[in-house]
C-alpha cells in the first residue's frame, strides 16, 4: 500500500458558489443553504495515482470553522482533468451537475464544536480514477452541494494551507483483482 496526500493549494484549487456566483478568495466555504455549492480540486502531478489503481480509501478531511451540522452530498467531477475553480457562473455547480461520478456521499455528521471532519469519498476517488483517459496528472475535484439550510462550514486555502485534504491509500496488490471486478460488473 502506499499513502499519498494531497491539499488544496491556490486560491482557484477551492471555491463557494452561491445563487450562480462564484467566490475563490474567501477564508471559509459555508453551506448553509439549497442554493451553495462548494469545491475542492486537488493537483495529483506530485503523487500521481495511475489509472485503474485499486484504492484502500479516500479521506476527505476538512478544518470546520464553527460546530456544525451536515447535509450536504459530494460527488466528483468525471473528467479526466478537471480544470481549476474560475470566478465564472455556475462554475462549481456546473460540476455537479454536468460531469458528476455515479457515486457520491451524503454526509449528515455533526459536532458541538469546531475541529476537523473526516469524509470517506472511497467510491467517488475510485470512480475518477478508473476512468478512461485518467492520467497521473489528473485533478480531483470533489463538489458539494447543500442539501438543506444547516449550519457548515470549513476553512479555505485563503484562510492557510493545509485546511481541506485528500488522504488516498492505494491497495497496489489488489490492482487486478479490481480491475477484474470492474471488468465484471461492464
Amino acid at each position: 500500500m502506499a499513502v499519498k496526500n494531497f491539499a488544496v493549494a491556490a486560491s482557484a484549487d477551492d471555491g463557494l458558489e452561491d445563487s450562480g456566483t462564484v467566490t475563490l478568495n474567501g477564508t471559509a466555504i459555508s453551506l448553509n443553504s439549497v442554493l451553495r455549492y462548494g469545491g475542492l480540486s486537488f493537483d495529483t502531478s506530485g503523487a500521481a495515482i495511475a489509472q485503474g489503481t485499486a484504492l484502500a480509501s479516500a479521506v476527505l478531511t476538512l478544518t470546520m470553522v464553527l460546530a456544525w451540522t451536515g447535509n450536504h452530498t459530494w460527488k466528483g467531477h468525471k473528467v479526466t482533468n478537471s480544470a481549476q475553480f474560475t470566478t465564472g457562473a455556475s462554475n462549481i455547480s456546473s460540476r455537479y451537475t454536468g460531469a458528476p461520478t455515479t457515486a457520491s456521499v451524503t454526509d449528515t455528521s455533526s459536532s458541538a464544536s469546531a475541529g476537523t471532519n473526516a469524509i470517506d469519498v472511497t467510491a467517488i476517488v475510485q470512480e475518477l480514477v478508473n476512468q478512461a483517459g485518467w492520467t497521473s496528472s489528473s485533478r480531483i475535484t470533489l463538489v458539494a452541494k447543500a442539501n438543506a439550510g444547516n449550519a457548515y462550514q470549513f476553512r479555505a486555502y485563503d484562510y492557510g494551507s493545509n485546511y481541506a485534504t485528500l488522504v488516498v491509500t492505494t491497495a497496489e496488490g489488489a490492482a487486478v483483482k479490481m480491475r477484474h471486478y470492474l471488468d465484471m460488473m461492464r
